[in-house]
């Protein structure tokens, strides 16, 4: 067992942190390998899926669908497998940026994302979150833009969360929602079925 799981620390649990933001298409990546000079940036989608990525998970998918086989047993397997490839290629992807060793090795990543119960946090809450994550081990300056950061990126994921649900609540009582239906609907002869 490592010190981190001994300790039980998130913090030390990884060399680099990453929250992804997938409605803002942005990673908030923390690089803690060098304690006495940590670094935090946005990473863009486009940084991550690069052509090449594509590349290599057309590749992978082609592969997929080629290989032997039961039929129909194949053709279940498929979403699956498929979600193996991207996270293995994503995975893949992210170390790109954060060439070298870890601390212990290789770099160990850890990932988030930014959906429901994080995005329904007060900004206090995000705040007390941000302190107990960096435990004190890091100079407040660092600790202070990360935690800015974090909750300008979580301001942002949360209006465009609300503004998809806004329009996806108008499409439905307009009925031009595909993810509902209706017991009747007009008919463009102004009659109802």
């Amino acid at each position: 067992m490592s010190e981190a799981e001994q300790s039980g620390s998130v913090i030390e649990s990884a060399d680099v942190h990453v929250c992804a933001f997938p409605n803002i298409d942005r990673l908030l990546v923390l690089d803690l390998r060098d304690e006495r000079n940590p670094t935090m940036r946005t990473v863009k989608a486009e940084e991550l899926l690069t052509p090449d990525y594509y590349k290599d998970v057309e590749e992978a998918f082609s592969k997929l669908l080629r290989a032997g086989g039961a039929g129909f047993l194949k053709v279940m397997a498929l979403p699956m497998a498929i979600q193996v490839v991207l996270q293995e290629k994503g995975m893949t992807a992210i170390q790109r940026l954060f060439p070298g060793p870890g601390k212990h090795g290789d770099v160990r990543i850890s990932i988030i994302i930014a959906e429901s119960s994080l995005l329904a946090m007060s900004e206090d809450d995000l705040h007390l979150a941000n302190e107990a994550f960096f435990d004190g081990k890091y100079a407040d300056s660092f600790v202070d833009e990360c935690g800015k950061t974090f909750a300008k990126l979580v301001a942002e994921e949360r209006g465009v969360v609300a503004e998809r649900e806004r329009l996806e609540l108008r499409n439905i009582v307009t009925g031009d929602s595909d993810q509902f239906f209706t017991m009747w609907d007009r008919k463009a002869s102004g009659g109802e079925s």
